[in-house]
C-alpha cells in the first residue's frame, strides 16, 4: 500500500481587526527631526515610521515641504535668552550668543532661513520679546530694532563661517590649509593678503563673533552717552 504524502499547510497570522493607527503629521515630522532634518529622505522616513511612501506623501507635498515644516517646528521650540536684569548691551551678547548656537548647532535653519524657507513665523515673536527687554533698559523702539538686526548680522555671518567650515571638513578638505594653498601659490599677486595670511586663515577668528559684536555695542553705547556701560562679555551661559 502506497504512503500517502502529507500535505502542509502554512496557516498566516490572524489579521488584527479595525483599521492600522491613523499616521498624523506630528508623528512625520518628529521622526525627520531624528533622523535629521539634514539627512532625512521620504524613503527614509517611511522605513523609521514603517509605512509607506504614499502614507508620508498625504501629509508632506516633498522633500522640501518636509523640511520646512520641520525646521519650523525646531523653531517654535526655542526660546531667547531670559532677562536676568542685566544691561541693554549684556543681553545681546547672551543673545548674541543663543543666536550663534542655534544657527550652528541648528539642524540646516540658516540654510533654510535663506532659502525663504522659513517665514516671518519663525523670526518675529523672538524679535518681540528681544525687544521688549531693550526697551525696558531705555532703548527706543527703533533704536532697540536696529541694534538687533546688526548683531543678528554680526553673528549670522560668523555662523555662515563655521557652517562652512564644518561641511568642508565633512569633505575632508580644511579651510586654514586651503586658504594658505591659494595665496602663496600667488603671494605675488595677492601681496595684502600675504601679509594677512595668518589672520585670515585661522578658523577660529574666522568665526568670531564676540570680538567685532564688543566694537559694535561700544559704538552703539557712546552715541547714547553711556561710557562705563556693563557688556559683561566672557560670561557662557549655554
Amino acid at each position: 500500500m502506497a504512503r500517502s504524502a502529507t500535505k502542509v499547510v502554512a496557516i498566516a497570522p490572524a489579521r488584527k481587526s479595525g483599521r492600522p493607527p491613523k499616521l498624523v503629521l506630528e508623528q512625520v515630522l518628529d521622526a525627520a527631526i531624528e533622523i535629521g532634518l539634514e539627512e532625512v529622505t521620504i524613503a527614509a522616513l517611511a522605513e523609521q515610521l514603517g509605512t509607506g511612501i504614499a502614507a508620508i506623501y498625504r501629509l508632506v507635498e516633498s522633500r522640501d515641504h518636509l523640511l520646512r515644516l520641520g525646521a519650523e517646528r525646531l523653531a517654535k521650540g526655542l526660546s531667547v535668552p531670559k532677562d536676568r536684569g542685566q544691561s541693554w548691551a549684556a543681553y545681546l551678547v547672551d543673545y548674541g550668543e543663543w543666536l550663534f548656537n542655534v544657527l550652528v548647532t541648528g539642524p540646516n535653519l540658516l540654510t533654510r532661513y535663506l532659502e525663504g524657507a522659513l517665514d516671518s513665523a519663525f523670526t518675529v515673536p523672538g524679535t518681540e520679546l528681544v525687544l521688549a527687554v531693550l526697551c525696558k533698559r531705555g532703548l527706543a523702539p527703533v533704536e532697540a530694532l536696529r541694534a538687533l538686526e546688526g548683531v543678528t548680522l554680526i553673528v549670522g555671518g560668523a555662523a555662515s563661517k563655521a557652517i562652512h567650515q564644518r561641511a568642508a571638513r565633512a569633505r575632508g578638505m580644511s579651510h586654514d590649509k586651503e586658504t594658505r594653498r591659494v595665496i602663496k601659490r600667488s603671494a605675488e599677486q595677492l601681496p595684502l593678503m600675504s601679509q594677512l595670511i595668518d589672520e585670515y586663515a585661522d578658523e577660529a577668528k574666522q568665526t568670531d563673533w564676540r570680538t567685532p559684536l564688543l566694537t559694535y555695542l561700544r559704538g552703539i553705547a557712546m552715541e547714547r552717552g553711556e561710557t562705563n556701560i556693563n557688556i559683561g562679555i566672557g560670561r557662557s551661559r549655554r
